[in-house]
């Protein structure tokens, strides 16, 4: 049986009932489902800890227990959205990553529906839940300015060819 390391990652009451989330690009509000939940809460949570950091979209998967090709999507989505701040890292000019720099907090949404008796729907809208506060992610004990300093292991440790990004 393999042994699973014990770590905790902060999980909102707010994140929990939320169902959407505010774009930071168009300020739509984009749908949040369970999955894309989780992989917020890794990557706010490795941010925090790191300043800047690589991560293999395949860990990100691993970590959530989904596809790769669905980590890649989320990712790409909160990219896309102004959630998740990063840029394409080159290699010895052949390898291609993703430094993370900033995961935003989400501006949350919940979806209200109004019902009559019968269960007919009278109206549908959306209610801002709030901003989840930088405070939650920051270390118990750890000072917001003191991060670690945090160097990848050379290229070919890290890369991992699979990743669609």
């Amino acid at each position: 049986m393999q042994e699973i390391d014990e770590q905790f990652y902060k999980y909102p009451k707010m994140l929990m009932v939320a169902d959407s989330y505010v774009s930071k690009t168009t300020g739509k509000i984009i749908p949040l489902g369970e999955i894309e939940k989780n992989v917020y809460v890794i990557m706010k949570a490795r941010n925090e800890y790191f300043d800047n950091h690589y991560d293999k979209q395949s860990d990100i998967a691993e970590m959530c227990n989904i596809s790769l090709r669905k980590s890649a999507s989320v990712i790409r989505e909160f990219m896309i959205n102004g959630i998740i701040e990063g840029s394409k890292v080159y290699s010895g000019g052949k390898h291609k990553n993703l430094k993370y720099t900033k995961v935003h907090c989400l501006e949350l949404i919940k979806k209200v529906t109004e019902t009559n008796e019968s269960g007919k729907i009278l109206s549908t809208r959306f209610e801002p839940i709030g901003v989840l506060p930088e405070s939650l992610w920051v270390k118990v004990g750890k000072k917001a300015d003191k991060k670690p300093n945090y160097t990848p292991p050379p290229a070919e440790d890290w890369y991992d060819e699979r990743d669609p990004f």
